[in-house]
């Protein structure tokens, strides 16, 4: 993917038993409202592409398909990791885990 972005957030939301793409949503929100203008890219299986809302196309800036699924029948999907820095639309990317809200600024992390 080429890089259209200088900096940006990113995370990956695949649905297990739990509901990662919404984990992604309220992530994302946060990080908005705490350091506005900030971009905000989530990365998605099929299965959870089909459950994105215009809510979340609202709020996340990408949503960028992962293609081949490593982890498809996995549990826990860590083989997709990998894929965050192949695909991010960001020159400089911070990933994160989904289930972190922030209540303040870390934008000195960019440094």
């Amino acid at each position: 993917m080429s890089r259209v972005e200088q900096q940006g957030f990113l995370t990956i939301a695949q649905n297990t038993d739990v509901d990662y793409l919404e984990l992604a949503y309220v992530q994302a929100m946060s990080i908005k409202l705490t350091m506005p203008g900030s971009k905000y890219a989530v990365l998605v299986d099929n299965p959870t592409l089909e459950q994105v809302q215009d809510k979340h196309r609202a709020v996340f800036d990408y949503i960028i398909p992962i293609g081949t699924d490593f982890a498809k029948n996995d549990s826990w999907k860590f083989r997709n990791e990998w894929q965050a820095f192949h695909l991010t639309p960001f020159k400089e990317t911070i990933k994160l885990e989904s289930d972190i809200v922030f209540t303040r600024s870390i934008a000195h992390w960019w440094n």
